[in-house]
């Protein structure tokens, strides 16, 4: 029997008293993208940022996500 397997999707939610602006420049620091890049993770479409993950590598994405006040 295989470990169940997380994927982590965002659609451009934000943490309520976060700007977007600041979540963007945060998210793009985090994964070390260009500004342009995360714009489209922004769309409000539910877009994978990790696919097959364990339990916890993907309560890890969420969390750090939080953190920058993205809502995952």
């Amino acid at each position: 029997m295989s470990a169940q397997q997380f994927d982590v999707f965002f659609r451009g939610d934000i943490v309520a008293g976060q700007t977007i602006v600041e979540v963007k420049e945060r998210l793009a620091n985090l994964f070390k993208l260009e500004l342009a890049q995360v714009e489209p993770l922004f769309s409000g479409r539910p877009t994978a940022i990790r696919r097959n993950l364990d339990e916890a590598t993907a309560k890890k994405y969420e969390k750090a996500l939080l953190k920058i006040g993205a809502v995952v």
